[in-house]
């Protein structure tokens, strides 16, 4: 399916993704596009892992979510969840560090994989989440989540919540 061919409402979206990347043979995970060497196909469904309260019970009834998976843990127990997942054969359908919000500053992280198991590795998916482990072991060395009160921690959830719910819809 080529971009020309995809009529969707975030059909936009795609413009942006294609002009930053026309041209290059990578994969590219964005909104609900799966971008593979100058093709665009619509990502239908998703396995999410995640450890955010809010993301577990409020995605178990969207209809691109297959499964949720619960992470009673922290974002670095995500990461490696995710990492599991990858080694499997699953590719990453969204990047662990999307958003503005810095590994350190929130405890609360949702990432979507793929529904099918391909019978190789996918190395650019092994490589975006290693760099996501990384990144937030960097960031927790310098100074690791404060105490929340209940109400930020809230917030947090509502907000990487948010983030994954745009990815879905």
């Amino acid at each position: 399916m080529t971009l020309e061919s995809l009529r969707t409402p975030t059909e936009q979206n795609s413009q942006v993704i294609r002009q930053r990347i026309e041209g290059e043979e990578i994969v590219f995970y964005s909104s609900v596009f799966l971008y593979r060497k100058g093709e665009f196909a619509v990502v239908d469904k998703m396995i999410i892992i995640t450890n955010n309260p809010l993301a577990k019970e409020k995605l178990k009834e969207e209809e691109n979510v297959i499964m949720v998976e619960f992470i009673n843990g922290n974002v670095l127990e995500v990461f490696s969840k995710v990492r599991d997942y990858v080694h499997l054969g699953y590719e990453l359908m969204t990047h662990p560090l999307m958003s503005s919000v810095k590994p350190n500053e929130t405890p609360y992280r949702t990432v979507g994989v793929s529904t099918k198991k391909q019978d190789k590795l996918n190395m650019q998916s092994l490589m975006i989440i290693e760099g996501a482990i990384e990144t937030t072991e960097k960031f927790l060395k310098i100074g690791k989540n404060p105490k929340w009160t209940d109400q930020i921690l809230k917030d947090f959830q509502v907000i990487d919540y948010d983030l994954i719910y745009h990815v879905l819809n």
